[in-house]
């Protein structure tokens, strides 16, 4: 843990950088046992570090490595606060009952702990992108949400094997919306109170110092009003990041925003009337049809058999995608957490979206691609796969859009059985 975090030494804030950044060697703590000896532990995983800052945090690159949270400033927090420092008054040290408390959670963690690891494969992954390619930390920290979730919900996703489960469609989409709620901070990287007097501007619309306290007071009657001056000083900064403009009035400023503060998600529908593209301020999301969703999993079972994994066979993959494709489920958990999620009328349109998943055009399925043939175990396996790239290379379909489905592993398979021919010494 790290107070102010802002103000720590350059030398300091470089070693946090190094243990936020996954490596191939696992971090080490170098301390001394209770005979003050000698000491060097492994950390396995990455260590988890909290810090705080007053002062808003320039470098891009701590910025990108961290969840940023604001202080709980609402009105109803506040409320809590003053009642609970009434009833110490009354009562006196509330200590042992929030031990209480804490025992409780130490023992769910210790639960979650004991579990055995479960290893979460997200059939959805080719479905979804981060639209800010530069910050490559996005997308590792919204797949965390999505194993959270995946977890969660670990008694009733599938199993490919003992210890790995498949991430369904709601899992994703509750973790979309998660980070929607919160990616406003991360994106702008400023403090919420900025924010807020940033939400009630009119981007039309220029405001002195005194308009901007008028335009807070006027959207937030119940909070405390802001002063001319603290509006200055929260204009001024949002300026530096590029979020506030200003152009000068004699001796004043007059403020202007240059983006919005709100975080709104957009809907596209295909020409059957189902959901086909939600879009979020940094992620865009398509949805598959079911026969890609089975493509998919099809791409998946292939490498673990690879891997020698003890892996059982999809028995029916276009079964398992319309059980991972549970809309309806997560129609009914979004309204329970109260956010807007978009009714779908359906799966997603029979015919694939216009480069949907970057994957092959799907035809007619035939009875070598037909995802309802039982498969018993893995040559039954490894056989229907082969006859699946071999239907599909005499199709002419693209080596590298029958890749991006099988992997690379049953490629070469086909080549060692002369199905697929190579082409100057490449795949």
């Amino acid at each position: 843990m790290y107070d102010e975090f802002a103000n720590q030494s350059e030398e300091l804030q470089n070693q946090i950088k190094a243990f936020t950044s996954q490596g191939i060697d696992s971090a080490t703590l170098k301390t001394v046992d209770k005979k003050r000896e000698y000491l060097k532990a492994k950390i396995e995983g990455l260590p988890v570090i909290w810090t705080n800052s007053a002062t808003p945090i320039e470098s891009e690159q701590i910025l990108n490595r961290f969840w940023k949270f604001n202080v709980d400033e609402t009105l109803i927090q506040d409320k809590i606060i003053h009642e609970y420092q009434q009833e110490e008054d009354l009562l006196g040290d509330m200590t042992e009952r929030e031990l209480e408390k804490i025992k409780q959670a130490k023992a769910e963690i210790s639960f979650i702990f004991n579990t055995k690891n479960l290893k979460i494969l997200n059939p959805f992954a080719l479905c979804w992108e981060v639209r800010t390619k530069a910050n490559r930390n996005m997308r590792p920290m919204i797949r965390a949400i999505i194993n959270v979730l995946a977890y969660s919900n670990r008694m009733i996703r599938p199993h490919i094997n003992e210890d790995t489960i498949l991430a369904s469609l709601s899992d994703n989409i509750i973790a979309f919306f998660i980070w929607s709620s919160f990616e406003i901070y991360q994106l702008k990287k400023v403090p919420e109170r900025y924010l807020k007097l940033l939400n009630v501007l009119n981007s039309n619309e220029r405001y002195y110092n005194e308009q901007l306290a008028d335009a807070y007071k006027e959207k937030y009657p119940d909070e405390d009003p802001l002063s001319p001056d603290t509006c200055y000083q929260y204009a001024y900064k949002m300026e530096k990041l590029n979020l506030m403009g200003s152009i000068k009035d004699g001796n004043k400023k007059i403020w202007f925003p240059l983006t919005s503060a709100h975080s709104t998600s957009k809907t596209k529908y295909g020409s059957n009337g189902t959901l086909a593209c939600l879009i979020f301020e940094s992620l865009e999301v398509r949805f598959p049809t079911i026969e890609e969703l089975a493509a998919v999993l099809r791409r998946i079972e292939n490498a673990s058999l690879a891997k020698n994994q003890n892996t059982e066979c999809f028995e029916d993959l276009e079964g398992l995608a319309r059980q991972l494709f549970d809309w309806d489920f997560l129609y009914i958990l979004g309204k329970t957490l109260d956010f807007d999620i978009p009714k779908q009328t359906g799966y997603a349109s029979e015919k694939s979206n216009s480069g949907i998943l970057d994957l092959l055009e799907f035809n007619e399925p035939d009875q070598a691609t037909n995802s309802n043939t039982p498969i018993l175990d893995s040559n039954s396996c490894l056989n229907e796969s082969i006859a699946f790239v071999k239907n599909q290379y005499e199709k002419g379909t693209p080596i590298d859009n029958i890749i991006k489905i099988v992997g690379k592993e049953l490629i070469e398979e086909c080549h060692k059985r002369g199905i697929i021919p190579r082409i100057g010494g490449g795949p």
